[in-house]
């Protein structure tokens, strides 16, 4: 979320980790949060690929689409009819025989 009102702003080098401040640019810092915000479309048909995101990255002349704003960010959508309750018991019911594996 801080991401992209950041990357919105023009301000993306503010969520920055101080210490990556002294090995990058600007640009390349900016360009990274855009092949990120990029990599969490909701619609996943127009998400990069593995190959076109190391191409973004690997690029400074790859031309980089607008990202939209990323799905957490908007309402949710109802994918089936399936109450969110029942959703989340499937869930928990899956996390249980995955710690139950493990043990």
């Amino acid at each position: 979320m801080q991401a992209w009102k950041n990357w919105k702003a023009g301000t993306s080098s503010d969520i920055v980790d101080p210490i990556l401040h002294q090995g990058f640019s600007k640009n390349e810092k900016m360009r990274c949060i855009h092949v990120g915000l990029l990599c969490v479309q909701e619609d996943i048909a127009v998400r990069p690929t593995m190959s076109s995101v190391l191409l973004m990255r690997n690029s400074t002349t790859f031309p980089l689409p607008e990202p939209s704003k990323p799905p957490f960010l908007m309402q949710p959508k109802r994918a089936s009819s399936i109450p969110l309750y029942g959703q989340y018991s499937e869930w928990k019911w899956h996390m249980s025989r995955i710690i139950e594996m493990k043990r």
